[in-house]
């Protein structure tokens, strides 16, 4: 019914089994998927969007954080999760870093040495992490988002984007804001 190794018996064996199994490992398209399920998620429960570290955000916790009791993200929250429910990071690898933070996203992705920067907003894809100014981060990080492809974006960057269907529309935004963008190779 399938023919899925011409040529070379069914049975694996220690000798066939890199001829017979073969696969790529294409994070950007896993990126994209897990934003979708993480922000329905979201969407769906209500979840707002709050920064107080000190009060309400749960430091160093990447499950607590995506379990909130309170159902409460910010932008750099959102896509550490992401990043872990992909499989890009480990539990201990995420946990290890500021994960309500955009620039301490951006510092970690760098200092891992497996992307690609982005300098160009033109050159965006799917699945690219995207950091950008905010109001209140002085021309510096201070907002991340995932690039769904063709101007649309997974953003928990306000209660509004959180709730709203995703992805959405708003390139004028996103291109007046962009610093940089990393894709992970």
């Amino acid at each position: 019914m399938y023919d899925y190794a011409r040529n070379l018996p069914y049975t694996r064996t220690s000798t066939n089994e890199e001829e017979i199994f073969t696969y790529e490992v294409s994070y950007g398209s896993g990126i994209i998927a897990v934003a979708e399920e993480l922000h329905k998620k979201y969407e769906v429960e209500k979840w707002l969007y709050y920064t107080d570290t000190s009060y309400s955000l749960i430091p160093n916790d990447i499950e607590a954080s995506m379990n909130h009791p309170n159902k409460i993200t910010c932008c750099a929250t959102f896509v550490s999760g992401v990043l872990y429910m992909s499989g890009y990071v480990t539990e201990d690898e995420i946990n290890s870093i500021n994960i309500h933070s955009s620039n301490a996203i951006y510092n970690f992705m760098i200092s891992r040495g497996d992307c690609t920067e982005i300098t160009s907003y033109n050159e965006l894809q799917a699945g690219d992490i995207v950091f950008m100014t905010s109001s209140t981060s002085g021309g510096k990080i201070g907002h991340v988002q995932i690039c769904a492809g063709d101007n649309q974006w997974y953003n928990a960057g306000t209660t509004t984007s959180i709730r709203r269907d995703s992805p959405y529309s708003d390139p004028t935004y996103a291109r007046t804001h962009f610093i940089t963008a990393l894709r992970i190779n």
